[in-house]
């Protein structure tokens, strides 16, 4: 799981202003174009920028597909957006998550636990 755009984080946080005219912008006719779009993507291969891998137990052919089920079906079709903002209320905990990669991360173990 990670954004499409990747040149800055500002872009998932605050979004373009698209207007005809600035006039019109500051007169209220403008749209918010919001750059936070992300993917969950397989690889059939390591790419190399992934260099530090830590073993976590076991995984039959079973599992593994039960897992990739729930990624296609449940996790991919749900999130398509990043977001690196979560708010939290003391005494509530989270009640806007986050979503981004170690999200994923956090996830699929629940997924596979």
């Amino acid at each position: 799981f990670s954004p499409e755009d990747v040149s800055s984080v500002m872009n998932m946080v605050v979004p373009g202003v698209a207007s005809e005219s600035p006039l019109q912008a500051v007169m209220g006719d403008y749209q918010l174009v919001w750059k936070n779009k992300a993917k969950t993507q397989f690889y059939n291969r390591w790419p190399s920028k992934y260099s530090n891998f830590v073993r976590l137990g076991h995984l039959n052919g079973t599992v593994f597909d039960r897992f990739v089920d729930w990624v296609e079906t449940s996790y991919a079709p749900s999130f398509s957006e990043f977001q690196p903002l979560e708010v939290a209320v003391e005494g509530s905990g989270n009640v806007v998550r986050s979503r981004m990669c170690h999200d994923f991360v956090t996830d699929a173990l629940w997924a596979l636990y």
